[in-house]
This record gives C-alpha cells, sequence and structure tokens, in this order.
C-alpha cells in the first residue's frame, strides 16, 4: 500500500485536481458556492480513511496472526465512527452538504482503490 501511494500519488492529484474543477464550476453555476466547505470535508475524510488504514496496515505487519486481527477490527471501527461523525455534521447542516460530503468521500474513497487496483494489475 505505501508503494502504491508513492508511485501513485501524482496520478491522484491530478485527478483530484480536475474532479474538483468540476464540481467547483458546477457548484459555482448552479449559485452553491457554500457547499465547497463539505467537499473539502469529504476529501479530508476520505483522507483520513485511507490514511487510518494504512496507519494500521503497517504496524500489524510485525504482529502476529491474533494481534493483526485485533488492531484491523479496531482501525475499522475508527474509520466507521469518523465517517458517521462527519456525515452526522452534514446532515445537520443541511441534505445538500451531505449529499455533497458523501460524494466527496465516495470520489476519494473510489480513486485511492482504482489505483490500487490499477497498479496491482501492472505489476
Amino acid at each position: 500500500m505505501k508503494e502504491i501511494l508513492l508511485t501513485q500519488s501524482r496520478t491522484f492529484i491530478k485527478l483530484l485536481v480536475a474532479f474538483t474543477a468540476i464540481i467547483v464550476i458546477s457548484l459555482v453555476q448552479a449559485g452553491q458556492l457554500y457547499l465547497i466547505g463539505g467537499v473539502v470535508a469529504g476529501y479530508l475524510t476520505g483522507l483520513a480513511w485511507y490514511g487510518l488504514m494504512l496507519g494500521r496496515l503497517m504496524r500489524s505487519s510485525g504482529m502476529t496472526v491474533e494481534q493483526a486481527k485485533r488492531q484491523m477490527v479496531v482501525g475499522m471501527v475508527l474509520r466507521i465512527l469518523i465517517l458517521a461523525a462527519v456525515l452526522a455534521g452534514a446532515i445537520q447542516i443541511s441534505f445538500d452538504m451531505f449529499i455533497v460530503v458523501f460524494g466527496s468521500f465516495a470520489l476519494v474513497y473510489l480513486l485511492v482503490f482504482v489505483l490500487l487496483l490499477v497498479t496491482s494489475y501492472n505489476d
């Protein structure tokens, strides 16, 4: 996973900038600039999701199987709690904010996942 981040970071940034430009242009044309904060919140949540997962994977590599399982379960619970907290905050603001936060999180999640698949397939 660490190698994938190192080799695909430029591609990820280019794709994310391109998608962000499309999203910002759409929000400007719709007159909903206040939703740009939701896009950033979704991006940060997606990056935190993968950052926590990467940290847990690296930490569990030197553990026994039982310790690694426990480490991964704790990591999964933390990631789900972070996502739930961010989405709960977004729904308190408005339904539009919820959709934007969830959509931008899903964009980061899918971009990293696709880059992971492409890198694995090419190796």
